[in-house]
């Protein structure tokens, strides 16, 4: 049987202190480097907002030695005293003069370790003075809490970027990638910097996901009316779809609304019904014009006899969505944004089917008659 030494708990002891001295250093210096990253990332042009997650908050502690108080001839709530006097910003009134009244002020406050360590203790006739830095250690440093945070199992701060006001997310990450990719060589040895979490890739997504399906739709809507009526009117039918959006976009900033994650999504609700009043209305006018009258008779009569169904037809859908407007609260502010842009397209897609496009149509031509009997021409 082993029997172990009186000395090895104390030499153990020993070791694990040290160890533990070294992991606070080097936590310390992890989250000082976190704050710098997280200043210097404020400071790039175009990045307005940005925060520290998960890091413990910034501390200055101070250890006082009782071999030097005895040593000095100081007691334990002196030192307290000293420091609660010195370190503080004090009103000291006001002066009235002829300009007006002059506000006066004591600037004392101590903010970092050194400025502790200036502070007067005690001042004796000779003009001796002691001061904290000479009878305890002042720790510029963080708190000691238990929280923490891991990334791919290594010990992290979360730096987290907003984007504010009118600044484009798209931009921002821009920013921040760039500033990750030239930062690295400028950190100490073992940190490292990586970016996590790219709300904008959310944004991209759905932006590509409209974009698709717009560029989809549209050719299938060319494709189709060229099938059953002419290339012409299907090409003016299909302007629906950008001339309804591109009047949204114009006016969205006046509701407060920017392109984000809920007005991209209302954009996708509302691009399967844009174009259906376009249609309807196109085909009415096509049918009057083969049936022998000439363009703008066609157009005209064509028109007022849809007006009608179409109208009610987008009314239908913005009574369907208008009970989003009223919804309370932060949800309320936040959906908000599907039916505006909804109701906004839809108006623009009903003012395009009955003026624009008409006025279009109303140059239908026939040309004249071939072997492959008559064939018509839209301008």
């Amino acid at each position: 049987m082993n029997k172990s030494h009186p000395n090895d708990s104390f030499t153990r002891n020993k070791k694990e202190d040290e160890l533990l001295r070294n992991n606070k250093k080097k936590t310390n210096l992890f989250e000082k480097v976190a704050e710098f990253v997280r200043d210097e990332l404020a400071a790039v042009p175009g990045i307005t907002q940005v925060e520290l997650t998960n890091a413990r908050p910034y501390e200055i502690s101070i250890e006082v030695s009782e071999k030097e108080l005895h040593r000095n001839g100081l007691s334990f709530g002196l030192v307290v005293n000293a420091v609660r006097q010195s370190s503080l910003d004090l009103p000291g009134g006001s002066v009235r003069t002829i300009g007006g009244d002059i506000l006066l002020r004591g600037k004392g406050q101590a903010y970092i370790g050194k400025d502790f360590e200036k502070i007067v203790i005690v001042s004796s006739a000779d003009g001796t003075l002691i001061r904290l830095g000479d009878v305890a250690t002042v720790i510029d440093g963080f708190a000691e809490t238990d929280q923490a945070a891991r990334f791919d199992g290594e010990p992290a701060v979360l730096i987290t970027v907003f984007r504010v006001g009118e600044q484009s997310a798209i931009e921002v990450s821009r920013l921040v990638k760039d500033y990750v990719k030239n930062v690295q060589i400028r950190l100490p040895y073992g940190i490292k910097v990586t970016t996590w979490r790219d709300a904008s890739e959310v944004l991209k997504s759905r932006l590509e996901l409209l974009t698709k399906n717009a560029r989809t739709g549209l050719v299938l809507v060319v494709i189709s009316l060229t099938l059953f009526l002419r290339f012409g009117l299907a090409l003016w039918a299909s302007l629906g779809i950008p001339i309804s959006f591109l009047g949204t976009i114009t006016l969205m900033p006046y509701f407060g609304i920017s392109i984000n994650l809920f007005s991209l999504f209302a954009f996708i609700v509302v691009l399967g019904i844009v174009v259906d009043d376009a249609i309807i209305v196109g085909e009415n006018i096509y049918q009057h014009f083969e049936s022998g009258k000439s363009g703008l008779i066609a157009s005209i009569e064509g028109t007022q006899e849809m007006l009608v169904p179409v109208t009610f037809g987008v009314l239908t859908s913005v009574v369907a969505f208008t009970p989003l407007l009223v919804l309370g609260g932060t949800t309320g502010q936040i959906f908000r944004v599907i039916p505006i842009v909804v109701i906004l397209t839809l108006v623009f897609s009903l003012l395009e089917c009955l003026f624009i496009l008409p006025s279009h149509l109303s140059h239908l031509r026939r040309l004249p008659r071939t072997k492959l009997g008559e064939k018509w021409k839209v301008f």
